[in-house]
């Protein structure tokens, strides 16, 4: 059964970049389209959908092809592989929303980005039902994005230079909740909006974030143990109490918290205290400082704003930072996009250590 996709009509000369529609056809028709649409692909194991070495193995960024004779001898090996499309070499970038309701952008203030993603040429709904999904645009010849999400990190994640999505018609490895992989519009991509542009550029210093599964063995490798440092009681308590404090005082949520993570991060890099347990204690402050009168749409997803914030921070994280003359003190490697500008210039008062 073939799903009704849009299909946007922009002139391909000057738009060269497509998403063909692919409902109805087999992966490696699929993978076809997409390569002879402009796209490098990558098969993915099924046991490992979302990994873009998971059949290519290392170096896969230099491997993906729009060849078709190696599209074919990929899925010759397994007619069920996954799709990836590598995102930055095809020239384009990819806007992955993890909220289902673009509207929750605009009512947080950021009306432009929500249109801008409402201007988007090309959609792949990533759930049966919202909003969720991918957001492609075309960038300009000779521009490269890493995948830094700067003012769009709240919402999402950016899939750039070595960024891949995973396309129809490939299944979703949550499709028994409601994930599936569908074009919701198809055709040529439109150029990358300047709002959208300049969140990419003022993320351009940062370094990527950790993917998940980074993050995790992240979690798990700082498991603490002690720093070595004589008289050292630096705890999760310290970073928690510096959060709750400066919420109270009236500060962002966000970027506080995108603040004392780095901080934490580092203490327990140094071996201060475990990482997972920094991060159970954070996660827990983040959820606890929302109440009933926020948003109920951003209070259903806390859990991956969080998760989002603790992938940034732990790419910043710095053991060297951890002690210095017993306090902490700001960050100053860091390099803060525009929105956590508030938060950088904020009076950085150490907590009590107990």
């Amino acid at each position: 059964m073939r799903h009704a996709v849009d299909a946007v009509d922009l002139d391909e000369d000057r738009y060269p970049l497509r998403v063909p529609d692919v409902a109805g056809v087999s992966p490696v028709e699929a993978a076809l389209a997409y390569a002879g649409a402009g796209w490098y692909v990558l098969p993915t194991d099924p046991a490992d959908i979302k990994n873009p070495g998971s059949v290519v193995h290392g170096h896969w960024q230099d491997q993906s092809s729009r060849d078709p004779a190696q599209i074919r001898d990929w899925w010759r090996g397994n007619p069920r592989n996954g799709i990836a499309l590598h995102v930055g070499r095809s020239g384009a970038v990819a806007f992955d929303l993890d909220i289902d309701d673009l509207d929750v952008i605009a009512r947080a203030g950021r009306r432009d980005i929500a249109e801008a993603l409402r201007s988007a040429a090309a959609v792949q709904t990533t759930r049966c039902h919202g909003d969720r999904g991918h957001y492609l645009y075309a960038t300009a010849p000779g521009e490269s994005f890493g995948n830094g999400p700067g003012a769009f990190r709240r919402w999402g994640q950016v899939r750039g230079r070595n960024g891949v999505i995973i396309a129809a018609p490939t299944p979703h490895p949550a499709q028994t909740k409601g994930g599936r992989y569908q074009w919701k519009r198809v055709g040529a991509l439109r150029p990358l909006p300047e709002v959208l542009r300049a969140s990419l550029v003022a993320a351009a210093g940062e370094t990527d974030p950790l993917t998940q599964a980074e993050l995790n063995e992240f979690l798990d490798s700082y498991a603490g143990g002690g720093c070595g440092r004589p008289g050292c009681r630096n705890s999760p308590r310290g970073p928690v109490t510096r959060f709750k404090n400066q919420v109270a005082e009236g500060c962002s949520r966000h970027d506080t918290m995108a603040g004392v993570l780095p901080w934490a991060f580092s203490e327990a890099m140094a071996g201060c205290y475990a990482a997972r347990e920094a991060f159970e204690r954070l996660d827990t402050a983040f959820t606890a400082a929302f109440t009933e009168d926020d948003d109920p749409v951003r209070r259903s997803q806390l859990g991956s704003e969080f998760f989002r914030l603790a992938q940034w921070a732990a790419a910043h994280a710095d053991p060297n930072r951890a002690h210095h003359d017993e306090q902490p003190r700001r960050p100053s490697r860091i390099t803060y996009p525009p929105q956590l500008a508030r938060f950088a210039r904020l009076r950085w008062r150490p907590a009590q250590r107990r």
